[in-house]
């Protein structure tokens, strides 16, 4: 006889408890941790008001045509758009571009932006840092007073609001959710836990805005103390001065440059022009160019089977969509005896780069993430600091001349990759200023970092009063 009770989750529901208005038919709407959570909520009703979500909100919306078809254009013929998985990024990266009247997809600062679609109830409170791109039609925006928006926001990302969030998702193959779920979700009412929610909340975004500021700082001292053209845009490509002196045809590549390689992306002619560009640089003493592998050991470990245990027990495993975020979201944990464990472990100031997939992104291993583990998609670049200020390579890798040249050496024909053993570095080529400039911009990008981990650490905290206030109201009555 088959034992059900170890292999589904089976708990006692109330007729009180089924949704027969909206004839929600939904297993994760009845799941035991919604249960659960609705249980607490009506014992916390003796103690204290429960208020819904539309309570406290002056708005709660999707812009118009939502769910509508963006006009993409290339970059220099319209305004950068944001997709979901983007305006959670650090720094922000935008890879699409919008022609047309889209002004009801901006957000205004100080606006709480909620996830939709997909992984739904990811939370983001908007700043000024975002205010210039159009934002997907994914995310739901919610007009909140300042008295309750930390508050809300923290409350969401709890463990009370992520299950109630998710219990009201539809769709068979992408899940959604639409404002009104948001709009009934109940909250409980405490003035004074608001009150000192609020407060961490908006201390927490202070340093989070600082933290891109002084990213786009560097990447702004980028280009200007280095005078470097961006190469995504021709009319700098090909008509700026600087590249006059540079033999170039823009559609025909010398074959004595194929090294057998018949990929159009390795032997794309801006990466010719690019080697020729900073050579030249070069001989004006404006700097030096040197190969990646004066600076870096390229490692990346082999595949391994991944022994996941709980939080307590293990230790975070960084993939490859967690770099680029502004928090990594949904960590693993890889058990703390795992054989070989130390060949997974990542250090303070090594940088990742993802190198299979989404070929290219980068991050600087801060002190936050010091020896956390990274999964074997992401090369290492262990950075001789002592030859070159680590957040200066993380700069030059993340811009547009890094990441012509990284996506110039990925192969595949479903799936870029980067070679594993790392060989390919021998050709990456990095201009490399005066100390003073290199450490100028260097220095921002790893205060950036640490402003990032600062907030996030900040955010852990508050949550984590929240939920731990709310059991205790309850086990105080």
């Amino acid at each position: 006889m088959l034992d059900f009770e170890s292999k589904f989750d089976i708990f006692e529901l109330k007729n009180s408890n089924l949704n027969i208005e909206r004839l929600n038919l939904n297993a994760e709407y009845y799941s035991s941790e919604v249960s659960k959570i609705n249980s607490f909520l009506d014992r916390l009703r003796e103690v204290c008001i429960i208020n819904t979500l539309e309570d406290y909100v002056q708005d709660i919306y999707l812009p118009q045509g939502a769910r509508s078809s963006m006009n993409y254009v290339e970059e220099f013929e319209g305004v950068p758009y944001l997709s979901p998985s983007e305006t959670f990024s650090f720094p922000f990266k935008p890879n699409k571009y919008v022609h047309g009247d889209y002004d009801d997809f901006k957000v205004p600062k100080n606006e709480l932006l909620i996830t939709c679609s997909g992984s739904v109830g990811r939370c983001l409170i908007s700043d000024e840092s975002i205010t210039d791109f159009i934002i997907s039609g994914d995310l739901i925006r919610v007009s909140i007073d300042e008295k309750y928006r930390g508050f809300i926001y923290a409350y969401l990302k709890s463990c009370f609001g992520q299950v109630l969030i998710a219990k009201d998702q539809y769709g068979s193959t992408i899940n959604h959710i639409n404002p009104e779920h948001v709009a009934k979700i109940p909250v409980p009412h405490i003035p004074e836990l608001i009150s000192e929610i609020n407060e961490n909340i908006n201390l927490c975004c202070k340093i989070r805005k600082e933290a891109f500021s002084k990213f786009s700082k560097a990447e702004k001292l980028f280009y200007e103390e280095l005078n470097l053209p961006n190469l995504k845009n021709e009319s700098d490509i090909f008509f700026n001065n600087d590249w006059e002196s540079c033999t170039f045809n823009k559609n025909i590549t010398s074959i004595k440059n194929i090294n057998l390689r018949f990929d159009a992306s390795f032997n794309h002619p801006l990466v010719e022009r690019l080697s020729q560009y900073l050579t030249k640089k070069e001989s004006k003493n404006k700097g030096k160019v040197y190969k990646l592998t004066n600076f870096v050991d390229v490692s990346l470990p082999p595949r391994f089977k991944r022994p996941y245990v709980d939080k307590t027990d293990g230790i975070p495993l960084l993939q490859g969509t967690h770099i680029s975020e502004i928090k990594p979201q949904n960590l693993k944990f890889i058990s703390k005896n795992m054989r070989n464990l130390e060949k997974y472990i990542i250090k303070e100031n090594w940088i990742l780069l993802t190198s299979s997939g989404t070929i290219g992104n980068a991050s600087l291993v801060s002190s936050y993430w010091n020896n956390w583990a990274a999964t074997n998609h992401l090369l290492r670049l262990i950075v001789n600091d002592d030859k070159i200020n680590p957040g200066f390579l993380l700069m030059f890798l993340w811009s547009e001349y890094g990441q012509t040249q990284l996506k110039s050496f990925s192969y595949g024909a479903v799936v870029d990759e980067i070679g594993e053993a790392g060989q390919i570095f021998d050709e990456f080529l990095v201009f490399k200023p005066n100390k003073n400039i290199e450490d100028k911009i260097g220095n921002l990008i790893i205060e950036s970092y640490k402003l990032r981990d600062e907030a996030n650490l900040i955010e852990d905290e508050v949550i984590s009063i929240l939920e731990n206030r709310l059991i205790k109201e309850l086990n105080a009555f």
